[in-house]
């Protein structure tokens, strides 16, 4: 094998990962990218061979999903869970072949490396470097759903649930009307609304929008909104799966989340929209959201349910 280009900005920007980075391959599971190998020579299918290799973690296995072997000929690595196809743009009689490679829709997310053998007597292949590979939102076979039920099956979760998400909810003073998560416009912000535009779906680090409509005017010095966000099986503040927050601002004081009144709002006329941002470092997953307006409530009004995901687009 003479050059190998692993087509960084193409396939990047085929995977919705070009604003993370073009110099990097990053790719999203369930979805084929390309890679080009130049040999010195033709290459010729019946006779040769180009078998690769990817792994992840500390102990790569074929069992586990965290280890594939796959390649051309068709026969190699039978069985694998990683496919591979012959691109129509390869030139094979002049030694260049584009290969479609996909990952399973379920492979395990993470950084892989990736290797490539010519010889069945080879114990040892040559290095082609390393791959992310992303959940996919844009892959049928991989819905944030999925995701984050296979988080709560996990052992670790099983074994310490509280631990396992912190590391990844009567009386009012104000009557609250209509509640709008603008669902839509937050997830079109956030680069979610591929996902969905119906369900509240935003990232960490960056602010979304909530809008109270009630009946009478909002005053801040009398009144409050005090909303928690929370997830997991046993919530904690400790933990940071439990955050309490809120107009005023001494609402929730020394909260992780926080809130803003957003230049929007028409206080008077019982209108108040706020910006509301997660830590950048918050655990993902489905969070409960709800709001109270009275220091005596001890049971919040439920808003619904909003999923946080990870934002590589958050420095």
């Amino acid at each position: 094998i003479g050059k190998v280009e692993l087509h960084c900005e193409k396939n990047n920007t085929a995977h919705n990962t070009n604003d993370i980075s073009v110099n990097r391959l990053i790719v999203r599971r369930g979805q084929s990218f390309l890679v080009t190998f130049d040999f010195h020579g033709p290459f010729r299918p019946t006779t040769d061979i180009l078998e690769l290799m990817v792994e992840t973690g500390p102990q790569p296995s074929e069992a586990l999903g965290t280890r594939s072997v796959f390649g051309i000929p068709e026969g190699r690595g039978k069985g694998s869970s990683w496919k591979v196809e012959v691109h129509p743009g390869s030139v094979l009689l002049e030694g260049s072949i584009t290969l479609d490679i996909t990952s399973p829709a379920d492979a395990p997310v993470g950084e892989y490396s990736l290797s490539v053998k010519t010889s069945a007597n080879a114990t040892v292949g040559r290095s082609l470097g390393k791959l992310l590979l992303l959940f996919n939102p844009w892959c049928q076979d991989d819905i944030v759903d999925i995701c984050l039920k296979l988080l709560d099956v996990n052992p670790k979760c099983l074994r310490d649930p509280a631990k396992d998400f912190s590391a990844r909810c009567n009386p009012i003073y104000v009557n609250i009307g209509k509640v709008e998560l603008h669902c839509e416009k937050n997830n079109t912000a956030h680069n979610t609304n591929d996902i969905s535009v119906n369900r509240l779906i935003v990232r960490r680090g960056q602010s979304f929008l909530v809008t109270f409509d009630l009946h009478g005017p909002f005053r801040p010095t009398t009144d409050m909104l005090e909303l928690m966000v929370e997830t997991g099986p046993q919530p904690s503040e400790a933990l940071g799966t439990r955050s309490v927050f809120g107009i005023p601002e001494g609402r929730g004081k020394g909260s992780s989340w926080k809130v803003e009144v957003h230049p929007d709002s028409v206080l008077l006329e019982g209108s108040i929209t706020l910006d509301i941002t997660s830590p950048a470092d918050a655990p993902v997953g489905e969070y409960s959201l709800s709001v109270k307006t009275s220091a005596n409530a001890t049971v919040g009004r439920s808003l619904g349910k909003l999923l946080l995901l990870f934002n590589p687009w958050c420095q």
